[in-house]
């Protein structure tokens, strides 16, 4: 039974490194970093509507690249135990 679990977590593994692959991950964790360094220059917020585009983006990025990490994590405690 464990040998079934370990083919199946090695499977689900596979399948969350094409979900990487297919959501640009690495891509996006690129982008975020260009905007978070955009937003701790000196003026970002001289133009206000920019600026909230800016840090929208940055959000939306965020929030997906962050439920990516988490499932990673949740993998990584899958595999350990």
């Amino acid at each position: 039974m464990a040998e079934n679990r370990t083919s199946d977590i090695s499977a689900l593994s596979d399948r969350v490194a094409q979900m990487a692959e297919y959501l640009h991950i690495e891509m996006k964790r690129a982008e975020l970093e260009a905007l978070e360094a955009m937003a701790a220059e000196p003026g970002f917020w001289d133009d206000q509507v920019v600026a909230q585009a800016t840090m929208a983006s940055s959000s939306a990025l965020r929030d997906e690249v962050s439920a990516y990490d988490e499932i990673v994590v949740l993998l990584g405690d899958v595999e350990v135990a």
